[in-house]
């Protein structure tokens, strides 16, 4: 569930963001990501067609991914490969608003098999 300080969050008129688009740019990005920073991610999905989530990117120890919003910004340091534009809009330390902890394990259903 978002906080409410970030849902407050609004960008102002001159605050715009080039968004990196191509794949030179979108690999430099992922490069400059931290966890905590507020992004502005572009997907594309056959299904939903084009659409973007604003929020944080958290780090998954675990996967060695990034996500906003439970979708892959980028695996092993390379952006997914759904990913189609991305804006950091404010580092984690700018931006001042709580950061969620990083994902540093999993939840098991089931024990696993000796």
């Amino acid at each position: 569930k978002p906080d409410r300080e970030l849902r407050l969050l609004a960008a102002e008129p001159a605050d715009t963001v080039d968004a990196a688009t191509d794949s030179d740019e979108l690999a430099e990005r992922v490069v400059a990501l931290a966890h905590g920073d507020l992004v502005r991610a572009g997907f594309y999905v056959r299904t939903y067609g084009s659409f973007s989530i604003t929020g944080l990117a958290v780090w998954s120890d675990v996967a060695d991914v990034f996500l906003v919003g439970g979708w892959f910004i980028s695996a092993a340091g390379a952006p997914s490969a759904r990913l189609e534009s991305l804006s950091i809009l404010a580092t984690a330390a700018e931006h001042g608003g709580p950061v969620p902890p990083r994902i540093t394990g999993v939840i098991m259903d089931e024990e696993p098999a000796a």
